[in-house]
């Protein structure tokens, strides 16, 4: 008889992020505490970033203007009670000239708990995005990811 507070998945499992319903791979875990183990990173969210795409010839995963982002929980550990999205433009490409924009993300969710929005870049190139999760037994996870205007 498995334990019930053993994990059947690890926090980096419990969601897949997709593009027009491609998952992505190139994702990043902050920080969790997920069944009593702890995770953070050592390195902040900004900094992994930057280390990850400000390189030339480094690119977020592409997504075109109004792509589907979208986040599917694993079954096991269903849907979190608590979800922030937030998005960060021009944090890469800093020589642009345009000011920073943060903005917390509302998400739509569909009949299978899938929550998604869809991107709109408006005049950047490149968005940065912390997505930060809280089930209702307890377990938290911070989740980093990019995409980069495909146009």
């Amino acid at each position: 008889q498995p334990d019930e507070n053993d994990p059947t998945v690890s926090a980096s499992e419990a969601v897949g992020i997709l593009i027009d319903g491609e998952k992505i791979s190139e994702y990043f875990m902050i920080q969790y505490n997920w069944y009593g183990e702890e995770f953070v990173s050592d390195d902040s969210f900004h900094k992994i970033m930057m280390d990850h795409y400000a390189p030339k010839g480094n690119y977020a995963p592409y997504a075109k203007l109004d792509a589907e982002i979208s986040f599917a929980f694993d079954p096991e550990e269903g849907v979190p009670s608590d979800i922030k999205l937030t998005q960060y433009a021009n944090t890469v490409r800093s020589d642009s000239g345009l000011p920073y924009d943060t903005r917390e993300i509302n998400l739509d969710s569909n009949e299978n708990g899938i929550l998604s929005f869809k991107v709109n870049y408006r005049y950047f190139k490149m968005f940065y995005y912390l997505l930060e999760c809280k089930w209702e037994n307890g377990n938290t996870a911070k989740y980093a990811f990019a995409v980069e205007n495909m146009e």
